[in-house]
């Protein structure tokens, strides 16, 4: 299975674990994407648990520590694995 950019995209825009996407761009959570991306070809096999983790991973990075790894003081983003698994689900059955 090949995790697309485009069904990576769409999932995450309808998502929206930021409220951003009322007014952003289509591309706003590229940035994620890319890493999301990334970090999935070092899964050996992919599937909807370890999908879940890296978003996880990647979302809490990004919104919950500044660019040189200090917590921030509000976190915006407390999903867990199992709250991002059905959205992780829905990527890995359109994608194969």
């Amino acid at each position: 299975m090949i995790l697309r950019k485009d069904v990576l995209r769409h999932y995450l825009n309808q998502w929206d674990p930021a409220d951003l996407m009322w007014i952003c761009p289509v591309d706003e959570y590229d940035p994620e994407v890319r890493k999301i991306m990334l970090a999935a070809r070092f899964v050996e096999k992919l599937d909807a648990h370890s999908l879940a983790k890296i978003i996880q991973k990647v979302f809490d990075k990004q919104f919950n520590f500044d660019h040189w790894g200090n917590p921030m003081p509000s976190h915006s983003f407390n999903e867990t694995v199992e709250d991002i698994l059905p959205i992780a689900r829905n990527i890995i059955n359109a994608c194969k």
